[in-house]
């Protein structure tokens, strides 16, 4: 026996035979079998399915041809694939969706050997996915003409299953959605309710207003003081902002503050607007100011405070009973 010879023929002992099984699922296969059952289509489409755990597929490849093995979107590895013979074919994955290369080469270190000594040599491909099934990959080196170059995989029930689970994830969402606003508006109600007891019950304790007339000005900014309440613990404080500059005044801030002598800091005020407060020339708006406060302070400090442009702040003083 030649050097040749004997070395192809150790090779051949390296290369996996793996007899022929039936396909599970023929539904939707794209195939072309040669008459050892190895496809030969250029594109070949093969389904898979939860019946088996272990399906097999049998394809030609050709020595400097890649085959690219697809499978479907959302569907992953479940460990590293397994190939029979590392001297013959190599592979590579990337996910994301799932891909395989694989090809078949010639072994680097033998002598003399060539793609065309190696035609008709078979090896394998185990690839374990995360849905518990593994797809069992023959692979036979052939010419060209008969080679494999994709290998599309079908999941059809994994799809059905993907199509169920969103359908009930979106009921769920709908159920979830209605019972949110249900308990918005129970909730709504309460506060509402809650609320009107409390106003009722600070109508109750003491009540009055007088009317302010304070006034502060920078830059064309016009704040008035317009009228101070007392509801319960409650102080409301009225007021307006007029720009007569020409560019548009935008609001940064207003705070409220004891008057020098009677307390520390702004006072924690919430404002609301009659409607936003951003004033082009000569335009105005109403403003209301709710806090609450001790017995000590009456007099307070009105402060407004401009975002951006001439960067203003107007001081209204005087603000009290």
């Amino acid at each position: 026996m030649s050097g040749l010879s004997m070395a192809l023929s150790a090779w051949l002992v390296l290369a996996a035979q793996t007899p022929a099984e039936a396909d599970t699922v023929d539904s939707g296969r794209v195939c072309e079998p040669d008459a050892d059952g190895f496809c030969t289509a250029k594109v070949v489409r093969h389904p898979l399915s939860y019946v088996d755990s272990a399906q097999r597929l049998r394809f030609n490849a050709s020595i400097g041809d890649v085959v690219s093995l697809e499978f479907p979107d959302g569907v992953k590895l479940k460990g590293e694939p397994a190939l029979g013979n590392t001297a013959l074919f190599a592979f590579k994955s990337s996910q994301e969706p799932l891909r395989l290369l694989v090809w078949p080469k010639v072994p680097p270190r033998v002598q003399g050997v060539t793609p065309h000594d190696l035609q008709g040599v078979t090896s394998n491909l185990q690839v374990f996915l995360d849905s518990g099934v593994t797809v069992i990959l023959d692979m036979k080196i052939t010419p060209r003409s008969r080679a494999v170059q994709r290998v599309v995989f079908d999941f059809p029930a994994r799809e059905r299953e993907s199509d169920w689970v969103k359908a009930q994830l979106s009921d769920q969402a709908r159920r979830l959605r209605a019972e949110f606003e249900t308990e918005r508006s129970e909730l709504e109600a309460t506060v509402t309710e809650r609320m009107q007891r409390s106003m009722a019950k600070a109508m109750l304790e003491r009540h009055h207003c007088e009317t302010l007339r304070a006034r502060g000005e920078s830059g064309l900014l016009v704040v008035w003081a317009r009228r101070i309440c007392r509801v319960g613990p409650y102080t409301f404080v009225q007021f307006t902002l007029r720009n007569r500059y020409w560019d548009v005044f935008h609001l940064d801030r207003v705070e409220l503050t004891e008057a020098e002598g009677e307390g520390d800091g702004p006072l924690e005020a919430l404002i609301e607007w009659e409607r936003t407060p951003l004033l082009p020339f000569d335009a105005s708006v109403d403003g209301m100011a709710v806090f609450t406060v001790g017995e000590g302070a009456k007099s307070y400090v009105l402060t407004v405070y401009e975002d951006g442009g001439k960067k203003r702040v107007v001081d209204v003083d005087d603000v009290e009973f």
